[in-house]
């Protein structure tokens, strides 16, 4: 065997290689990989940019779950277009029904 060779098989130096490789990977783990962002959650992870962070944050602006939509749709029995005393009577029940709206809003 040449000189390397046989240095290299050796029981102690075996030993110290594995130590050597022991300690560079608990170096690498203590400096490298250190999380910078305190957030927690499922777009910790993200990018404040991401679209899933912002969708997230889109669904914080929403009511509760608990909340439920109404939709209410007018029209006439002969399916002709709603004239102005129609559109009247739609007003007068919106207003009707915006204490019950969440916020008191009604849209249009």
């Amino acid at each position: 065997m040449s000189g390397l060779a046989s240095l290299i098989v050796r029981r102690r130096v075996a030993w110290v290689v594995l130590l050597a490789c022991l300690v560079a990977s608990v170096a690498i783990l203590a400096t490298g990989g250190s999380q910078t962002s305190t957030a927690t959650g499922a777009t910790a992870a993200l990018p404040v940019g991401a679209q899933s962070t912002t969708v997230v944050e889109l669904q914080e602006r929403l009511p509760e779950s608990q909340t439920a939509p109404a939709l209410v749709v007018f029209s006439r029995d002969d399916a002709a277009a709603l004239d102005e005393a129609d559109l009247a009577a739609v007003a007068a029940r919106a207003e009707a029904v915006a204490p019950l709206a969440l916020g008191g809003a009604v849209p249009p």
